[in-house]
This record gives structure tokens, C-alpha cells and sequence, in this order.
């Protein structure tokens, strides 16, 4: 079993898939977990209801009203669980790091240069802007290495270095732009 692509939508209200078993396989089940409920088996969503049946290669799409939110934020986890035992179960890990660039941006452009060297923000805090952007770099990195737990940590200290809360409903965190999230694409997570 290989998932061939993950990847959310740029309206950020979609989740698109594909994914692929040996044949006389194919995917029983979804299961989706966001920062907040991540391992925790009584919170999993059950999507399986977006499959159209089992087949051997299994195209889907999942609404963010099916995972109970207005719009796919931060970081979401998916397992793939085959019809029968002959594969194992797979798992990707999507990301929409829109809110965290808004961030930076937002940060960068408070930024004041006199004589050379920054002066201090409106947090009283010169390196907040620093903080924030090596979070999101770390952040990143994490989840091409596949650290889904170490980037839920990172996420949450970037979280509260932004004041963001990624579950409010409204946010509109459109990924129009490359470079503003992770996807994956032949069973390997990559930024978009």
C-alpha cells in the first residue's frame, strides 16, 4: 500500500487523495487526527465514507466539513487501512502552514531598522521575528522527516510565539502559493 498523493486543496477546504494497494486489495478505512487529537484513538475521525469502494487504487476526496472544521490548518495526520491483511497500514501527514508565513510577514513588517540594528518590537522583544521564522523552519523539517510529534511541540511554541489559533473558524488560509505547506507525493512527504 503507497499512498500516491496527499495534498490539501488552495482553498484550504479539501483534502485530495490517492492511494494504491497490491490487487484483490484495497482501502477499508480513513482515520484523520489534527495536532490537537494526534494518536489518540477515541478522537479519530472516521472518513472512510469518502472511499467510492475496494479497489485497488483508491481516489478520494474529504471536505473540511467531514473533518469538523471550516478550513484544513496546521498539521493533519491520515491512515490508510488496507481491506486485508497482505499490506500494512499507511499514514501521511498533511500540513497548511499559511497562518504561521501570515505570521513572519506580519512580524517582519513591524520590524524597525535604525543605524543599522533592529530595534526592539511592539513585544519589547527584537528576536521574536527570528523566533518565529526558525520555528516554521524547524517545523518544516520535521514533517519531511516524518516527526509528526516533534512538529505538533514546534507547531504549538509557533502557535504561541504568533498568537495564532488554528482551529478558529475564521481563518481563510488559502494555498494559492508554493512553498506554504506539506503534501505527499509517492508515499514521501514534500513542501508544496
Amino acid at each position: 500500500m503507497i499512498i500516491n498523493w496527499l495534498k490539501i486543496d488552495g482553498d484550504a477546504d479539501v483534502v485530495l487523495g490517492e492511494v494504491a494497494t497490491n490487487s484483490g486489495n484495497g482501502v477499508q478505512s480513513i482515520y484523520a487526527w489534527n495536532s490537537e487529537t494526534y494518536k489518540d484513538d477515541a478522537l479519530k475521525i472516521d472518513v472512510s465514507n469518502r472511499l467510492s469502494g475496494n479497489t485497488a487504487l483508491e481516489t478520494f476526496t474529504i471536505r473540511a466539513a467531514d473533518l469538523g472544521v471550516d478550513y484544513i490548518t496546521g498539521i493533519w495526520t491520515f491512515e490508510f487501512v488496507p481491506t486485508n491483511n497482505s499490506e500494512s497500514p499507511v499514514v501521511g501527514t498533511l500540513a497548511n502552514l499559511i497562518p504561521y508565513n501570515e505570521c513572519i510577514l506580519a512580524k517582519a513588517l513591524k520590524t524597525v531598522v535604525k543605524d543599522c540594528s533592529i530595534q526592539e518590537d511592539n513585544c519589547g522583544n527584537a528576536s521574536v521575528l527570528l523566533q518565529a521564522s526558525t520555528l516554521l523552519d524547524t517545523l518544516k523539517t520535521a514533517l519531511l522527516f516524518g516527526l509528526v510529534e516533534e512538529a505538533i511541540q514546534i507547531q504549538k511554541a509557533l502557535e504561541d510565539v504568533c498568537e495564532i489559533c488554528t482551529l478558529c473558524p475564521d481563518y481563510n488560509p488559502s494555498l494559492y502559493y508554493d512553498g506554504f505547506g506539506v503534501k505527499v507525493v509517492a508515499g514521501k512527504p514534500v513542501t508544496t
